[in-house]
């Protein structure tokens, strides 16, 4: 029995004895699993994270039908999907399904993506604190999270305030700008390709990264894709803290 084949009889194991709801999606490769008890979504959250596995979480709010809802991705290659980008000459490419956080003391402070034909661009900068990120979201239903996970990791460089960057395409963020809109001092329409400069604050046609992981990252987006896995993968993250 293979790794991926044993970790789909755990996770179907584990689902029987427990008080989920769960079944298989249409295509086969994918387990729904939701629950109306807090405890249990913490049970299976860290069952799936000791076993390895590919998953995503959405908590829903009081009152709803249920607490959590999983999707499991059974055949889904965690180490390829989590690899991490390399960049050098300062600047992080952000690939199809991935986003990327940085600020101007960064030895990588900017940030560049391109090809956003039926993608959505999102990008969120704190000018107090110099730090952004941008996200090349290609399932649009992932936008709030993704926009959320964002604001959370920006939150740990000190970001409060954001000018808000969205393509046209953008959608499905009315609750986030419901949710944050105090927080998004200015909007901003995003071009289908650029830079973006985090000492600055400004855009600029897109630049090309030098990154030994671009060949690797792009063979992930082609993975995501069969498996149909949704999630937008976080690939840089400063190895530096904000300067005081």
């Amino acid at each position: 029995m293979s790794q991926t084949e044993k970790l789909r009889e755990e996770v179907r194991e584990w689902l029987n004895e427990s008080h989920f709801q769960w079944n298989f999606l249409s295509d086969s490769k994918r387990i729904s699993a939701a629950t109306r008890n807090p405890q249990e979504s913490e049970k299976l959250t860290g069952f799936l994270d000791k076993l390895g596995a590919v998953y995503s979480h959405e908590k829903w709010y009081p009152g709803y039908v249920y607490d959590s809802t999983f999707i499991i991705y059974q055949n889904a290659d965690k180490r390829l999907l989590e690899l991490r980008a390399q960049p050098s000459e300062g600047n992080v490419q952000v690939l199809q399904g991935e986003y990327a956080v940085t600020h101007s003391g960064d030895q990588n402070p900017i940030l560049s993506t391109q090809a956003l034909a039926s993608c959505a661009g999102v990008l969120l900068y704190d000018p107090e604190v110099k730090a952004g990120a941008i996200a090349h979201i290609d399932y649009a239903f992932e936008t709030p999270e993704t926009i959320e996970e964002m604001i959370r990791k920006l939150g740990t460089l000190g970001a409060k305030n954001f000018v808000f960057g969205k393509t046209g395409n953008v959608e499905f963020v009315s609750g986030i700008t419901k949710k944050y809109g105090d927080r998004f001092k200015r909007e901003l329409e995003l071009p289908r390709a650029f830079s973006f400069d985090t000492r600055d604050g400004k855009l600029y046609p897109f630049m090309e990264a030098e990154d030994p992981t671009l060949e690797k990252r792009l063979s992930r987006i082609s993975h995501r894709l069969d498996e149909n896995v949704t999630p937008t993968f976080l690939t840089y993250y400063p190895s530096t803290r904000v300067l005081a």
